[in-house]
């Protein structure tokens, strides 16, 4: 779901049937901004795994430099995504936030509340697994807001210290494979199947090599 701009203004009928639209929210609405949180997040576990450890990026040419960059910036999307998908449902002025938490509460009426508390204890469990490893989570999110969201000055960076690729991709694929599970059992309740998400798991990593093998070879 792609989000633009709107150059010029809006009558006020047109407004008035935007806001009658865009109260009614529906577990179509919420699922389609997972969907394309969850293709986003694998594509760039896929595009980055590559480029980790690479040597090549030590080097000083121009490819080298831009290379970082693009590391950087596909690295911090990647917490930016995974932080979002776990939010806890809220409502403000802008809109509702669409994470797991609030398509699982979407969806309870379709796969059943007991289904829906067993898929939350997963994505609790996910978080879990993650401290487990040596990342809190609670620094991926302080990370978020004071480098992506914000920037701030801080006045400690020792949380930063927690945040290794291998336990963070970890997350990203278990985070991928329930957000896979939910779209099985919303698929059960009737709606209709994305084919090609699982298929992204398989493809991504080819494309993530074969990019990379072109950009970064003489």
């Amino acid at each position: 779901m792609s989000c633009g701009i709107i150059w010029g203004g809006m009558a006020k009928s047109q407004k008035e049937g935007r806001l009658q639209m865009d109260s009614i929210v529906t577990v179509e609405h919420i699922r389609q901004h997972v969907i394309e949180d969850a293709a986003d997040l694998i594509s760039l576990v896929g595009l980055l795994d590559p480029v980790v450890t690479a040597t090549r990026l030590r080097e000083a040419d121009d490819i080298a430099h831009v290379s970082r960059l693009l590391r950087k910036l596909l690295s911090r999307d990647l917490i930016l995504i995974l932080c979002r998908l776990h939010e806890i449902g809220d409502r403000g002025p802008t809109g509702i936030t669409a994470s797991i938490d609030v398509l699982l509460d979407y969806a309870a009426g379709d796969i059943g509340t007991e289904r829906t508390s067993e898929l939350k204890k997963k994505r609790k469990q996910i978080i879990s697994d993650l401290e487990a490893s040596g990342t809190k989570f609670k620094d991926l999110r302080i990370f978020r807001n004071a480098e992506i969201a914000h920037s701030l000055h801080r006045a400690s960076r020792e949380s930063d210290n927690s945040l290794y690729y291998s336990t963070i991709e970890q997350f990203a694929t278990q985070t991928y494979d329930l957000i896979l599970e939910i779209e099985q059992e919303l698929a059960l309740a009737g709606y209709t199947p994305f084919s090609d998400l699982r298929d992204m798991v398989e493809a991504w990593p080819r494309r993530g090599n074969v990019f990379w093998n072109k950009a970064l070879t003489p």
